[in-house]
């Protein structure tokens, strides 16, 4: 997980606009929050017996690897981190 948060968190902080540092730290608030609230609800999960214990602690990482490696994707591209109209427009012009 702190990894993850690393790479989430550089890829956060390298957003093209000065405009958007506020938004990326209130973003990363949000990804911790629910990253805990995702993590207490798979451990009562398991202790209830409706998800086995071993894949219980998995589940939080495995959420946190794929918004991480999608935001990584975004910013390494250019796109910014929340898609918008230009964004979408600089998408399609880029050959894949």
């Amino acid at each position: 997980a702190c990894i993850l948060l690393g790479l989430l968190g550089t890829a956060l902080g390298f957003q093209g606009r000065p405009s958007g540092r506020g938004a990326a730290v209130a973003a990363a608030i949000a990804v911790l929050v629910a990253y805990q609230a995702l993590m207490t609800s798979a451990v009562a999960a398991a202790r209830g017996g409706s998800l086995p214990p071993s894949v219980a602690p998995w589940l939080p990482d495995a959420a946190l690897a794929l918004l991480a490696f999608w935001v990584a994707l975004r910013s390494a591209r250019g796109l910014g981190v929340w898609p918008s109209p230009r964004s979408r427009a600089a998408a399609a012009r880029t050959p894949a």
